[in-house]
C-alpha cells in the first residue's frame, strides 16, 4: 500500500506540483549531487551523493507511521549487508529525531536514516506517496523509480552488474488535485454518476444511452436494471426477498440517476452502471435461467407480409399508447412492445433477421385486437413453456 503525504500549507502544495512536472524526466539523467545532513545510524553524520560514485545507490523515502514502508526495510537491509562494496542504501524519513530514535530502539535496523522532517529532499525526487524508491546506477544516473515491492533479488543482482532489468515502475500522478474532476486524470475514459432521492415535480422517465448520457428520473431500481440488461422486470423476474419494499413503486422506493460517460460505448457505460448498482444500490440483481410460461411469436406460413427496409441508415422505432412504428429494424421492437402490453414473456421464434418497416396499432379499449393485427402481418402468438433469462432480485443486508 502507498500512503499519501499531505501538505498542510496550500503554498507548499503549489510548489510541489510545479516541481513535480519534471519528475518523469529524471530517469536517464544524472542525479543531483545531494548533500545529506543530519544522518542517523551511520558512520558519518553527513555526506554527498557523489561520495558513492561507483556504487549503486538506493534512496528510499519512508516514515515511521507507514506500515508498508517498514515492511520493506528488512529487504533493503539484507541487500546492504550482502553487497556492502557495491551498494549504498540511504533512507530518508519524514519524522522527528526523537521519534526516529524511539523507532531504532524498538526495531533496530542496519541502515542510515536521513532526518527530513520538513521534506527538504523531496524537491530532488518529487512524489506524493511513500514508500518512494529511487535507484541510481554506478555512474550517478537515475536508472529506475520502481515499485519496491516488485523488486526481486535477481533484479538487484543485475542492477549491480550494470545491466538493465524489467522492473515494474511506480505510477504516480504528481499533478493530482482533489479539487479537479477525476475525469481530468482518466485519459479521456471516465464515468460520472449523480444519484438523488425522489424529486417532487419531475416526471417518471428513463432514457437509453445517447450522446454519452443515460438519465433515470423518479424510477424504481428495477427499471435501471432493465435498461442495463434489456430484461423486463415486470415479466421476467424472481424475488428472493419476498417482502421487499422495492416490489412496490412509489416515492420511497424511487431514485433519480444520471450517468455521463462521453468517451464510452453503450456497452461500456452499461457495464459501469451495473458495477455501480451491484455495489451501491439497496437492491441486488443477478441474471439466471428459469423455466416460465411464455407466448411464442411465430410466422404464419405463407402469410408473412412485412416489407424489407431499403434504408441503409441506422434503424429507428417509436411507440406510444396507440402502438409502435418501426423503420429499418428487425422484429425485436414488436416482441418487446407486446411483452410490455401483455405482461407475459414473449419469445421470438420467427428467425427473422431482415431489417423491416412496419406499424403495429394498439387499442387500449380493445386489447384483444392484437391477435387480429398480428395476423395482418402474418404473425401469431402461441402459449408455451421455455427456459428464459430472468432478473433475480434480493435486498442487500
Amino acid at each position: 500500500m502507498t500512503y499519501i503525504k499531505c501538505a498542510l500549507i496550500a503554498f507548499t502544495l503549489l510548489i510541489t506540483f510545479n516541481i513535480s512536472a519534471q519528475s518523469s524526466k529524471l530517469i536517464g539523467k544524472p542525479a543531483p549531487d545531494i548533500h545529506f545532513t543530519d544522518v542517523l545510524n551511520d558512520t558519518k553524520s553527513s555526506y554527498k551523493l557523489s561520495d558513492f560514485k561507483g556504487k549503486v545507490v538506493i534512496i528510499d523515502f519512508w516514515a515511521t507511521w507507514c506500515a508498508s514502508c517498514i515492511v520493506e526495510l528488512p529487504r533493503l537491509e539484507s541487500w546492504q549487508k550482502k553487497y556492502p562494496d557495491r551498494l549504498k542504501v540511504i533512507t530518508i524519513a519524514s519524522d522527528s529525531r526523537s521519534r526516529l530514535q524511539k523507532f531504532l530502539k524498538n526495531k533496530p535496523i542496519g541502515l542510515p536514516i536521513v532526518l527530513d522532517s520538513i521534506d527538504q529532499y523531496e524537491k530532488y525526487f518529487p512524489h506524493r506517496g511513500i514508500p518512494h524508491t529511487v535507484i541510481i546506477d554506478r555512474n550517478g544516473i537515475v536508472s529506475a523509480i520502481p515499485s519496491v515491492d516488485q523488486l526481486r533479488d535477481t533484479d538487484m543482482e543485475q542492477l549491480l552488474k550494470g545491466k538493465k532489468v524489467d522492473i515494474v515502475m511506480k505510477e504516480e500522478r504528481l499533478d493530482f488535485n482533489s479539487d479537479n474532476d477525476l475525469a481530468t486524470y482518466s485519459k479521456g475514459k471516465g464515468v460520472q454518476i449523480l444519484v438523488t432521492p425522489y424529486l417532487n415535480g419531475l416526471p417518471v422517465m428513463s432514457t437509453s444511452f445517447m450522446n454519452g448520457k443515460m438519465t433515470f428520473v423518479n424510477v424504481n431500481p428495477t427499471i435501471i436494471y432493465r435498461e442495463i440488461t434489456g430484461i423486463n422486470p415486470f415479466t421476467r423476474s424472481e424475488w428472493l426477498s419476498v417482502n421487499s419494499k422495492y416490489r412496490v413503486f412509489g416515492e420511497e422506493t424511487s431514485i433519480c440517476l444520471e450517468l455521463k460517460a462521453a468517451d464510452f460505448t453503450e456497452e461500456e457505460a452499461k457495464s459501469s452502471l451495473m458495477r455501480y448498482m451491484q455495489v451501491y444500490s439497496p437492491l441486488y440483481a443477478s441474471i439466471e435461467l428459469r423455466e416460465r410460461k411464455v407466448k411464442v411469436l411465430k410466422m404464419i406460413k405463407d402469410q408473412f407480409s412485412l416489407s424489407k427496409s431499403e434504408n441503409q441508415e441506422e434503424g429507428t422505432y417509436s411507440f406510444s399508447g396507440n402502438g409502435i412504428e418501426v423503420k429499418g429494424l428487425n422484429i425485436k421492437p414488436l416482441s418487446d412492445f407486446l411483452e410490455q402490453k401483455l405482461r407475459v414473456p414473449i419469445v421470438d421464434e420467427t428467425h427473422i433477421i431482415d431489417k423491416l418497416n412496419y406499424k403495429f396499432p394498439w387499442y387500449l379499449e380493445k386489447p384483444e385486437a392484437y391477435v387480429e393485427e398480428l395476423e395482418k402481418l402474418g404473425l401469431k402468438l402461441e402459449d408455451a413453456t421455455r427456459q428464459i433469462e430472468v432478473l433475480v432480485f434480493s435486498d442487500k443486508k
